[in-house]
């Protein structure tokens, strides 16, 4: 299937706002219920009762996954207690920048302007460690400034596109990261780096289009749902590979996936540990579009982007998924952190070092 015409935008925005408000409500009803449940055990019980463990991982209503705990939790804790130690050194010094650029940000010339964000790690088919998060914060750094100096509207992009340089998007994260010189166990953990960089991606505050090209596999399927729209090659895949190595899902993917495909599917993908095609993961609904090469995946990438760009409505499409929970980030971070030391992440045949 090679990419062709898209569906018309004229009722774009009147389908966005619609989506908008249809959510809201959505939270708002969540939330009163939530509330009455919970003066109901107070009532009842006089406390409330202890959730089990796990709950908060799964993908259903069992507290609020949009609002953030006054209170703080054992997990939060527990990195902030890494962070602020004498191995971390209390967060004031880490490795330092690396001379060769893992990420690169380039702004196109065209009217709208759309922000071009590339993995460039050919060597690592741009993995997930450490490093190269790290420089894609800085980047987004890098972006930040340059709205602040930009006096032009012809300079400032409305939408994005994310893509990988090589042959491949990201197939998942590097299990054997190098740690740079002056590297901290709290920088090499992922609540630092790995998945954070994927969620500053919401900072850009404009749609985002993902160019799904090559096999990707587990952080590669989390980084591309935290975008807009996706596009991928005819000979993509999509794999998630966790189950069969003891992992667990990080950058929200717990969240997304039942968003994007439903909660059965979103179980059914987790728990059998295939490898998916481009034909079944837009069949999903996982993405929109299939595109016949890389270089064509790319461009339709960007042609989409343009075209969300140019529609004022369009932009409000970042707005449709409410507030991100920092207890969820946290839980998961917690969850692929403990499995790296104590599970089974291995590849499938080989004995864990």
């Amino acid at each position: 299937m090679v990419a062709g015409k898209g569906a018309p935008f004229q009722n774009y925005e009147y389908l966005i706002r619609a989506e908008i408000d249809a959510r809201r409500r959505q939270i708002a009803d969540a939330n009163d219920q939530l509330e009455q449940e919970s003066h109901k055990d107070l009532k009842d019980n006089g406390s409330r009762k202890r959730l089990l463990i796990g709950t908060g991982l799964l993908p259903s209503q069992y507290h609020r996954m949009t609002d953030v705990n006054d209170v703080g939790s054992y997990t939060r804790a527990y990195w902030w207690g890494m962070a602020h130690s004498w191995q971390s050194n209390f967060g004031l010094e880490g490795f330092s920048e690396v001379e060769e650029t893992k990420c690169r940000a380039l702004l196109s010339p065209t009217s709208p302007p759309v922000m071009l964000l590339e993995l460039n790690s050919k060597h690592t088919f741009n993995m997930l460690d450490p490093v190269l998060c790290t420089d894609f914060m800085m980047m987004m750094d890098a972006y930040h400034m340059h709205l602040t100096r930009s006096t032009s509207r012809s300079h400032t992009p409305l939408a994005a596109v994310l893509q990988g340089a090589g042959p491949h998007l990201c197939p998942g994260g590097n299990h054997h990261p190098v740690a740079p010189a002056g590297a901290t166990p709290f920088q090499m953990a992922s609540v630092a780096a790995n998945s954070l960089f994927a969620l500053r991606m919401k900072e850009l505050c404009i749609p985002t289009v993902v160019a799904i090209t090559g096999n990707a596999i587990g952080g590669g399927v989390a980084v591309s749902l935290n975008g807009t729209e996706r596009v991928i090659a005819q000979n993509g895949s999509a794999a998630f590979g966790n189950l069969s190595r003891g992992a667990c899902p990080i950058m929200m993917l717990s969240k997304h996936l039942p968003q994007h495909v439903g909660l059965t599917a979103a179980i059914d993908i987790y728990l059998t540990d295939s490898t998916f095609s481009a034909n079944a993961v837009q069949k999903a609904g996982m993405v929109s579009r299939i595109a016949s090469d890389i270089r064509t995946t790319k461009a339709t990438a960007l042609a989409m982007a343009r075209k969300l760009a140019s529609f004022p409505g369009a932009r409000l499409a970042v707005m449709v998924q409410p507030p991100l929970s920092a207890e969820r980030y946290e839980d998961e971070a917690y969850g692929i952190y403990t499995c790296s030391r104590l599970g089974q992440m291995h590849f499938p045949g080989q004995a864990k070092a």
